[in-house]
């Protein structure tokens, strides 16, 4: 995968990638969805997207879509997640409205949002999120969280929510909360054993489910500490704020349309993903289902980052990309966190042949890195060998090992 291809070839995406990449060996991936997240929440307020779709009936319909973004980038602990995070919020810290942690209550955030209704809620540990959001006084409000992301217009949204109960206040008094369009952006961090932790209710129906997930490993090692580039920065932040100042040159809202072309590939490519994905677990199903309703998003906010007002193809090719990268990202981290055992045992052991000379290793080299019985790997590398990934070979100078080895792979 050529990382370039996942952003337009001008424009801020381009040159943000250029700028941060030589600051830290951080996974490629995680600097363009950061850079997308600060996109949103600098300039999703003043833009909504808006294309034209033909009905079965020859009705032409019309619509609009807001382009504020949920990201969560899943990676292990160490690869530099929080410092890919930090320098896009750096960058553009002096041009966002708010930038804020989701409260410990829900009366607190909503509040914050009814004020700013283009928060941008940032966890770089986002284990820490997903724990507060299961205690209990949290429960009547992480539905209006996650409506949010629909971001309607009108009409504006109303909860009444109670607050937290306690001794000294066992009969707290009820909260009115009215929320006018929101362009609410979330970006979040975290470590797939820690995601693991999360409650299914929040893949299939909650925060997760609403987020685009994005993957990644390092593939270089950097001794050297994460470096910085003031000037650098400082360029990056003066092509942010021209953007913001081009959309707000509009009156009120700039629709953001798009060509018959990109709409064409994006409506083509969202059909076969749902074609390929309808089978998946439940778990991962809802990240697939609105993975499209991220890229027409994210297709709008590559526009506007080239100072266009339709989406062309040379946004929403990107953005289907990206897209493409997105649904590996899932699969990787549906493998990783199945709830099957055997199947978890299976990426892990793939995984380590992936990375050995020649795809080859002994069972007893499996056994010690992975803490494992060959009780516990046999169902895992039956189900491997059954599903061809995999098969028995013979080292010559240890007859009586068992070795395995990725099929089609030849030792070194």
């Amino acid at each position: 995968m050529n990382v370039n291809d996942l952003v337009p070839a001008s424009g801020f995406f381009p040159s943000y990638l250029n700028f941060v990449r030589r600051l830290t060996d951080a996974p490629e991936p995680y600097h363009i969805v950061s850079a997308i997240s600060v996109m949103s929440a600098c300039c999703s307020s003043l833009c909504s997207g808006k294309f034209e779709v033909i009905a079965p009936d020859g009705e032409a319909l019309f619509s609009t879509f807001p382009t504020n973004i949920w990201s969560l980038i899943v990676g292990p602990s160490g690869d530099r997640k929080s410092t890919s995070m930090g320098y896009a919020v750096s960058t553009a810290a002096g041009l966002i409205p708010c930038i804020s942690a989701i409260s410990g209550s829900p009366e607190a955030t909503f509040d914050l949002v009814a004020k700013k209704p283009n928060t941008f809620f940032y966890h770089p540990e986002g284990s820490t999120l997903f724990s507060q959001l299961q205690a209990s006084y949290w429960l009547q409000g992480q539905g209006f969280l996650c409506d949010l992301y629909d971001g309607r217009e009108d009409p504006p949204y109303k909860r009444i929510l109670t607050g937290k109960r306690s001794k000294s206040d066992p009969t707290p008094q009820t909260i009115e909360i009215t929320i006018t369009r929101p362009r609410v952006t979330i970006l979040i961090g975290i470590a797939p054993d820690l995601l693991d932790q999360a409650r299914k209710s929040d893949w299939t129906g909650g925060l997760i489910g609403r987020m685009l997930l994005i993957y990644g490993e390092s593939s270089r090692y950097d001794e050297t500490p994460p470096r910085e580039d003031v000037v650098g920065m400082l360029e990056q932040a003066k092509n942010l704020a021209e953007i913001q100042k081009a959309l707000r040159e509009y009156k009120g809202n700039m629709h953001v349309g798009i060509r018959p072309e990109a709409l064409e590939a994006y409506m083509n490519w969202a059909r076969d993903l749902d074609g390929a994905t309808r089978n998946r677990p439940s778990k991962m199903r809802s990240l697939f289902r609105r993975l499209p309703l991220h890229v027409i998003r994210i297709a709008a906010l590559y526009a506007i980052s080239q100072y266009h007002d339709r989406i062309l193809l040379d946004s929403m090719v990107p953005a289907i990309r990206l897209g493409e990268y997105s649904r590996q990202s899932i699969e990787r981290v549906g493998d990783l966190l199945a709830d099957d055992l055997v199947m978890r045992n299976s990426t892990k052991i793939r995984d380590m042949l992936e990375q050995a000379p020649g795809g080859s290793l002994s069972i007893g080299r499996i056994s010690s890195e992975l803490r494992m019985s060959w009780g516990n790997i046999e169902p895992a590398v039956k189900t491997l060998q059954m599903s061809g990934q995999i098969k028995w070979k013979l080292d010559g100078e240890n007859p009586d090992k068992k070795w395995i080895q990725l099929t089609g792979q030849e030792p070194e």
